[in-house]
């Protein structure tokens, strides 16, 4: 740590005159109070950029063992920055936003050093609970908030000035954790995917950067964290779940390739594309080719297990419909046309079923009601 401090003192000596300690000791001793607003407020205020870097630095820097500048309050880094921070963020000059760039890649090289993220107790738990939850590293939360800082600040960054962070990225969570409701895995990647605010360019990378986590995982040369962290079950999960979007939330290319690159490794033993949401997922790749849906199509459909809950099924007459809009789109596939046209057949057997059940379930009633009379 002292190494660290001296560190950042000559950092200091860059971008903070020593001429302006004054005038910041009689800011923060008559105006600031060692509030954090006035921090944020500080930065939409007409004073000079040395000044405003001195705020950021308060309001990006871990904790109160990193600061060594003159601050009344405490400099615990808070939970994904603030609302009011971020709209400040938003306005700030190019090289202000590079300032803050280099900072968080400072801090979190550093942090990461001694970070934890599978705390020695977390095994012993896993051995002794069906249910359990981790206790955070000392360093958890921060580094939670810089991997939501960096996404704030590649939607402002140019690709160059972006580089820098997004290798800093952690697609992958924070730490380890299990627990009813959730558990560790990918998020921070769905979330950048999900960001209405970040370019193309960066959901291609980190796409990229998660294929290669895949393809080293199934080759052998690296393990997930736990087994719930299986980099290629977790993907294939966060892509699963974009079929319900309505909107799309980046080109269909992307879309396109992530499903393409699913359909390299789903079987019928590993399902990865779930065949139930296959309507509205062939209907988010109407504008694909012909070839390739038809691929999807007959692997959904024809190739399964019967246990599985994901397989397609005919359960309503607009699967009644679009299975016969398929049949038609390939008729030449007759192992394809075949299956649909059975799986319509089973359909309109159980309404039939169903419907002589409710008749008899009527007729029953009616025949007790007339007794009664």
């Amino acid at each position: 740590m002292k190494n660290t401090i001296v560190s950042l003192q000559r950092f200091f000596a860059t971008h903070f005159p020593r001429g302006e300690d004054a005038i910041w000791k009689e800011w923060v001793d008559t105006i600031s109070r060692g509030e954090w607003n006035s921090l944020v407020s500080l930065l939409g205020s007409d004073v000079r950029d040395s000044f405003k870097k001195r705020a950021l630095f308060l309001l990006i820097v871990p904790s109160d063992e990193f600061n060594p500048l003159y601050w009344r309050g405490t400099t615990t880094l808070k939970p994904y920055c603030g609302e009011r921070f971020l709209c400040a963020l938003r306005v700030l000059s190019p090289k202000l936003l590079s300032y803050c760039a280099d900072l968080v890649c400072d801090f979190c090289s550093e942090l990461r050093k001694d970070f934890c993220d599978r705390p020695e107790s977390f095994a012993e738990r896993a051995r002794s609970m069906t249910i359990f939850c981790t206790i955070p590293d000392k360093w958890h939360e921060v580094l939670w908030t810089y991997n939501k800082f960096i996404l704030e600040l590649l939607a402002l960054l140019s690709e160059e000035e972006g580089e820098k962070l997004f290798r800093l990225y952690s697609l992958r969570d924070i730490s380890v954790f299990s627990n009813m409701e959730d558990a560790s895995g990918y998020s921070p990647f769905e979330q950048l995917l999900r960001s209405k605010d970040i370019a193309e360019y960066w959901k291609v990378k980190a796409d990229l950067k998660m294929r290669n986590i895949i393809r080293a995982e199934i080759a052998g040369q690296s393990k997930p964290r736990e087994e719930w962290e299986e980099a290629l079950v977790c993907y294939a999960s966060i892509i699963n779940r974009f079929v319900w979007d309505d909107v799309p939330l980046y080109p269909l290319g992307l879309f396109e390739s992530q499903v393409r690159f699913l359909a390299e490794y789903h079987t019928a033993e590993q399902p990865l594309i779930e065949g139930w949401k296959l309507p509205k997922l062939l209907r988010a790749l109407s504008g694909s080719d012909s070839g390739f849906r038809h691929q999807i199509l007959h692997t959904l459909v024809v190739d399964y297990r019967k246990d599985d809950w994901r397989r397609f099924s005919v359960s309503g007459e607009g699967d009644v419909e679009v299975a016969r809009q398929w049949m038609s789109e390939f008729r030449d596939d007759r192992e394809l046309v075949d299956r649909l046209s059975a799986l319509v057949d089973e359909f309109n057997a159980r309404e039939v079923a169903e419907k002589e059940r409710v008749d008899e379930k009527k007729r029953a009633q009616d025949d007790t009601l007339a007794k009664m009379k």
